[in-house]
C-alpha cells in the first residue's frame, strides 16, 4: 500500500541574491563547544516533526554519518539559549550534481543568459560535463512560527556559502510548513516538490496507522 502523506519542498536559493538578504537577528558561527547543545534542540525539535533523523552528538561528529560537516558550519540564533540553527553541509567532496546536457531552447540561449547572469544576480549556467556548486542547509532547527531567525539563518549561510565558491544552497521542509512560504517571498527560489509516501504490506496496516500527522522533515541532504 501506498499513501501519500504530504510534499517534501526542496528550495534552491542562489548564494548570490540570497546573500543580499538582511536581517536585525543576530546569527553567530558555531565552535565545538556548541555541538552537544545543537544536538539536544535538534532533539527537542523533532519530538514535534515526522521523519526527522535523530541528531545526537555522537551522530554529528560521526566522519560517516555526517561526513565533512563540521561545528563551524552551523549558524546560530540565540535567545538566551540557543533558539534555532542551520547547517551549511557542502558535499562537493563526495556527491555532486554533473550537468550533462542542455534542451535545446536552453542551450541555444546559455550564453546570452551566462552574459546576463551578474545583473540577474543570478548563478551562470555551467557547461556541460561541469557540477553545479551547490550545497545543502540541512539541520534546521526552528519553530514554524519564527520566520525572521531562519530568514537570518539562510542569509547568513549564503554569504558563507558565496565565500565558498558556491552558486546555490538547497533547502528542505513540508510544503505546509509557514517557513516555506516566507522563504519563498524573502529569497529567489527554484522549488521543486517531491510527494512523501507510507508504504506498507497490507499485514502492517496497524503500524501504519500508528504513525501521526506531524509536520513531515525528512533531511533532504542524506536522502
Amino acid at each position: 500500500v501506498y499513501e501519500p502523506r504530504g510534499s517534501i519542498v526542496t528550495l534552491t536559493i542562489p548564494v548570490r541574491a540570497g546573500s543580499r538578504v538582511r536581517s536585525s537577528v543576530t546569527v553567530e558561527r558555531a565552535n565545538d563547544d556548541d555541538i552537544a547543545d545543537i544536538a539536544s534542540s535538534l532533539l527537542g525539535r523533532g519530538e514535534h516533526l515526522q521523519f526527522m533523523p535523530a541528531w545526537t552528538e555522537d551522530v554529528l561528529r560521526s566522519p560517516s554519518r555526517c561526513r565533512g560537516l563540521d561545528a563551524a558550519d552551523f549558524m546560530l540564533v540565540r535567545d538566551g539559549s540557543l533558539s534555532a540553527s542551520v547547517a551549511l553541509w557542502d558535499q562537493r567532496s563526495f556527491k555532486q550534481s554533473i550537468v550533462r546536457d542542455y534542451s535545446g531552447q536552453l542551450a541555444r540561449w546559455r550564453p546570452a543568459y551566462n552574459l546576463a547572469a551578474p545583473l540577474l544576480r543570478r548563478p551562470r549556467l555551467p557547461a556541460p560535463g561541469s557540477r553545479l556548486e551547490s550545497a545543502y542547509l540541512s539541520h534546521l532547527n526552528a519553530s514554524p512560527d519564527d520566520a525572521d531567525a531562519v530568514v537570518a539563518l539562510v542569509a547568513a549561510a549564503c554569504r558563507e556559502a558565496a565565500g565558498r565558491g558556491l552558486d546555490y544552497v538547497m533547502l528542505g521542509m513540508d510544503e505546509a510548513n509557514p517557513l516555506c512560504a516566507e522563504l519563498r517571498a524573502r529569497f529567489p527560489t527554484h522549488s521543486y516538490v517531491s510527494m512523501v509516501y507510507l508504504v506498507y504490506w497490507e499485514d502492517g496496516a496497524q503500524a501504519a496507522a500508528e504513525v501521526d500527522a506531524r509536520m513531515l522533515h525528512p533531511e533532504v541532504a542524506i536522502l
